[in-house]
């Protein structure tokens, strides 16, 4: 079994391009189907992983802003409840009403959660190296369930004691079902022999139970072989080529990237109509340029789209039949928030921010809709979160008031937001 040590390097590697901002990467991208340097696969796996864990990220966007907080706000247009945020870098989650005023918030440090975590006994006041919160839940009795990215899922009551922790390698997402089990997203790492021998980071969709016990493991790679996922990487790549984004070498070992899950219900899996049924997954791989539903139970895919979006993120089905997702990469320097047909393919709706604003976020952020039609959007590279109507106005307008860890001068990267419904809050008004 390998030593902490070991395991917290491959950790570190598995964090590559999982944080909100990368850091300068020199190394090219060599062309699709290239043979790996003889040097590199002579490479152990223990040195592999401390290269790749040595790629640096930041976790701040814009300049830090006197006006930051609320800068717009229609109440009467806005979609009810009050917006969970997670600001990059800072291990806490703030529920805000329109005017920005915190209502509530959890916070806990990585050695409060997981004072014992087996890759982090010796780590420098037991933190680890990506100490922040990347998705949270809201539960109606005020609890919240919470991924530390790359480091475990946990759960904390409303006055932010731990009731539950888990050490396992989540990220990105989770979805929390009616039944109070949640499907999340872990990774680990693996050579595939019939692709360069690379060591690569392999993800899967774990089932855990109301406790965060394991009942049933997914492996993506498995579940994405009757789409042919390595003809579909080679293609990734060679429009990467041509994108020239800020993907480098190293992220040719990350073959998925998946970074949303969404577990279908009767109903939106209705309004989407065949081949998508309810239990389905719906995934987005962003090293694929695609989304994908897929059935669980048979470990395949049942429907996927490749664009016409890039380096994707958060899919999710709206209320009348489609699917919204953050587009990162519109073209180059620009993003934009996107509903699409699934049926067709086709975007039906689309928003790119305002000539003064536009909306750019190189990585994470998200796009969903609201039950008012409303879609919340987050661009994360900007510290922003925007709530916007379908004929394309700003109804709220709130700039993150964090300042970036180890800076005073960049306001810090947003990770997530959602709207709670308030039919989710009563347990504030009982003092919570």
């Amino acid at each position: 079994m390998p030593g902490a040590g070991a395991t917290a390097a491959k950790l570190a590697a598995l964090s590559l391009l999982a944080a909100c901002s990368p850091g300068e990467v020199t190394e090219q991208p060599s062309p699709a189907g290239a043979e790996p340097a003889a040097e590199q696969s002579q490479v152990s796996k223990p040195e592999l992983l401390q290269q790749l864990g040595a790629i640096g990220y930041v976790s701040g966007g814009p300049e830090l802003s006197q006006e930051s907080g609320v800068l717009h706000r229609e109440p009467g247009a806005m979609a009810p409840g009050l917006t969970l945020y997670l600001p990059a870098m800072i291990p806490v989650a703030y529920l805000v009403d329109s005017q920005g005023q915190v209502r509530h918030s959890w916070q806990a440090s990585f050695e409060d959660v997981f004072p014992s975590h087996p890759d982090y006994p010796d780590y420098p006041d037991g933190e680890p190296d990506i100490p922040h919160w990347r998705h949270a839940e809201v539960l109606p009795d005020g609890s919240l369930l919470a991924l530390w990215h790359l480091h475990g899922f946990f759960k904390l009551d409303r006055d932010s004691r731990v009731l539950w922790a888990r050490p396992i390698p989540a990220h990105h997402d989770f979805h929390l079902a009616d039944d109070g089990t949640a499907w999340v997203m872990t990774l680990d790492a693996a050579v595939v022999e019939d692709l360069d021998s690379h060591l690569l980071r392999l993800d899967s969709i774990d089932h855990l139970d109301a406790e965060g016990e394991l009942l049933s493991r997914v492996p993506l790679s498995d579940a994405l072989e009757n789409v042919d996922w390595r003809g579909l990487r080679e293609a990734f790549w060679r429009r990467e080529e041509q994108r020239a984004t800020h993907l480098r070498g190293p992220a040719r070992q990350d073959p998925f990237h998946s970074n949303s899950i969404h577990i279908l219900d009767e109903d939106q899996a209705r309004r989407l109509g065949p081949p998508f049924a309810a239990g389905q997954a719906l995934v987005s791989v962003l090293m694929l340029d695609s989304i994908v539903s897929l059935d669980l139970s048979a470990g395949q895919t049942s429907w996927i789209q490749t664009g016409p979006f890039a380096l994707q993120h958060h899919a999710r089905p709206t209320p009348e039949g489609g699917i919204s997702l953050f587009n990162n990469h519109l073209d180059r320097g620009r993003s934009s928030a996107q509903i699409i047909d699934p049926r067709t393919g086709e975007i039906t709706w689309e928003y790119t921010g305002s000539e003064e604003n536009q909306l750019h976020s190189s990585t994470s952020s998200s796009a969903e809709a609201l039950p008012n039609g409303n879609v919340l959007i987050v661009s994360a590279n900007q510290g922003r979160i925007l709530e916007v109507t379908r004929d394309r106005r700003v109804v709220w307008d709130f700039l993150s008031p964090h300042a970036a860890a180890g800076s005073r001068t960049l306001a810090a990267c947003i990770f997530h937001a959602d709207r709670v419904p308030p039919e989710k809050l009563g347990w504030l008004d009982e003092g919570g």
